[in-house]
């Protein structure tokens, strides 16, 4: 007999990774709660921001802030676990939608956090700059 577990999502929880190289945290509408799965959704998106740094720097590229987006989705079935992550990059960070597409994509091979999940991961840009609230 397979066990079923209640649907649930986490997050979404907010990264802005600032001109300065500051990291900001916090959730969509309000400061996160603190979860340990909200604390591991933030270390993703803040790992995901913190390559794209890495990748332009590597490839010469000034980029502007960069603000990430990351919600999970609780797997159906035994043992508990993150089964689907989503991940949305504001492409503003970049002039050239083509520029911000290659970052995306260094910044998520080189990401030490998602290549250490199990797991799916949708990820994208954006191209509508998102509301900050949160980022105080």
């Amino acid at each position: 007999m397979t066990i079923r577990q209640k649907p649930k999502t986490y997050g979404p929880v907010r990264i802005r990774l600032d001109e300065t190289g500051t990291l900001r945290y916090g959730a969509v509408d309000a400061a996160p709660a603190g979860s340990p799965v909200e604390i591991l959704l933030a270390a993703l998106g803040a790992c995901i921001a913190r390559s794209i740094e890495i990748a332009a720097a590597s490839a010469k590229q000034t980029i502007g802030p960069v603000e990430v987006t990351v919600a999970g989705r609780k797997a159906a079935d035994l043992p508990s676990r993150v089964e689907d992550y989503e991940i949305r990059v504001d492409g503003g960070f970049a002039d050239d939608p083509a520029v911000a597409r290659d970052l995306l994509a260094k910044a998520k091979a080189a990401c030490t956090v998602s290549n250490s999940l199990n797991g799916t991961f949708d990820i994208g840009l954006t191209d509508t700059k998102t509301d900050v609230r949160g980022f105080r």
